[in-house]
């Protein structure tokens, strides 16, 4: 029988797995966060702070006292105050025949591992003739005071999204190429007024595009995406592109069940971006919690995310709960019903001048709402509203009439 040193091993430096290794110690558990020493991942939070401090100011600062303040529950200090060791030591991973981290002088080996690590941005092999190569991380870990004016992002992640906003505010001329259109897994209806918004402030967009070439042009970088030719001061890759797995021995791509437990290793559990979709770190959170819940015990609870928000912190913010029209289509065929309220209809809202929206609701063969998608001030907090409602299986008239005041 192999000797324990911990209940739990928590792998990755990202909000996600610091929450992780947070939750598992409030359990009473034996919990080590292994970070390896890398830098903490937390593009998301820098690109909402992104978005506050160019509406109030001209500028954006990523050591803002606010982006700490925000990290404050998860840092070293506070998960060392709940138990949580830390371990920054370089190392490797073995499994001959138990997983180990192994560092000198000893290994250390954990009943359950919770995989965290989340998603990495890297620049393709066709930039690696550009000077500078700059990542979308990269951007939002740096001041943006010297950045030059033209600049293109490649990619439409929602962070992507945020931070082309955030930057188009701050008077630089932005441009946005991807190879599909805007959040592909969302409602085209809401995401095409996203993207005129966007556009009426400035931003150029152009979407199914695939870019198959970039030059270094003297001091300014192009690109070449089938007939569109754009030349730039800076581009910029936006895209997520593989699971960062910081040396653990597993295979790609990480297939999980319900249980968040990965199918090729009984004693991994993983969540987060590293899985694949949004880094949200809300959608983070929520697997966590489930993941360490069974890593810790024999009784195993399953995800539902049918009421887990999300929300897109763009100006003004777009959210959605539960499912799609697509999704409901492809559950309840021609049963299900939309019904969109628009924001201009709202006193509330002709009141405060914040007209420009609307919601869409997804209802099934009996009227109940399972989904949702909102577009428009206040739309990151009415969401929780109708989360409240999908889990109470209620109807799009039983809703109270000031859920999105």
């Amino acid at each position: 029988m192999p000797t324990y040193n911990y209940d739990l091993m928590v792998i990755g430096n990202t909000s996600t797995a610091r929450y992780a290794a947070l939750f598992a110690a409030q359990q009473k558990s034996r919990v080590a966060l292994v970070t390896q020493g890398q830098p903490l991942r937390n593009s998301v939070l820098r690109s909402q702070s992104a978005q506050h401090q160019t509406q109030a100011t001209d500028k954006y600062d990523p050591e803002h006292p606010a982006i700490a303040a925000a990290q404050a529950q998860l840092s070293t200090y506070a998960l060392a105050s709940a138990g949580v060791d830390e371990i920054t030591v370089s190392g490797t991973w073995t499994n001959d025949p138990h997983w180990i981290w192994q560092t000198e002088p000893a290994g250390l080996q954990a009943r359950r591992y919770l995989l965290a690590t989340g998603a990495q941005i890297a620049a393709p092999t066709i930039a690696q003739d550009l000077e500078p190569v700059l990542t979308l991380d990269q951007l939002l870990n740096q001041s943006w005071a010297e950045l030059p004016e033209h600049l293109t992002l490649i990619g439409a992640t929602p962070t992507a999204l945020v931070t082309a906003q955030s930057l188009q505010r701050l008077g630089k001329t932005v441009t946005l190429v991807t190879d599909d259109r805007l959040l592909p897994q969302e409602d085209p209806v809401v995401v095409q007024r996203l993207q005129a918004i966007l556009e009426a402030e400035g931003i150029k967009i152009y979407t199914h595009r695939s870019v198959t070439q970039v030059q270094q042009r003297g001091a300014r970088q192009g690109l070449q995406a089938g007939e569109l030719e754009i030349e730039s001061d800076r581009l910029i890759w936006a895209e997520l592109t593989q699971p960062d797995l910081a040396g653990f021995p597993v295979q790609q791509p990480i297939r999980v069940n319900r249980n968040l437990r990965c199918l090729n290793a009984l004693h991994l559990y993983a969540c987060g971006a590293v899985l694949g979709g949004y880094d949200s770190p809300g959608i983070g959170q929520y697997e966590a919690a489930i993941a360490v819940h069974n890593c810790l015990n024999s009784r195993q609870r399953t995800v539902n995310y049918q009421a887990v928000p999300w929300v897109l912190a763009t100006n003004p913010p777009l959210a959605r709960v539960g499912l799609t029209p697509q999704q409901a289509h492809a559950r309840y065929g021609k049963a299900m019903q939309i019904h969109t309220l628009y924001r201009q209809a709202l006193p509330s809202a002709i009141l405060t001048e914040t007209t420009t929206g609307l919601c869409r609701w997804v209802t099934d063969e009996q009227g109940r709402i399972v989904g949702a998608m909102l577009l428009g001030q206040g739309a990151d907090v009415a969401v929780g509203a109708i989360a409240l409602a999908i889990q109470q299986r209620l109807r799009v008239d039983q809703l109270p009439a000031s859920f999105w005041g």
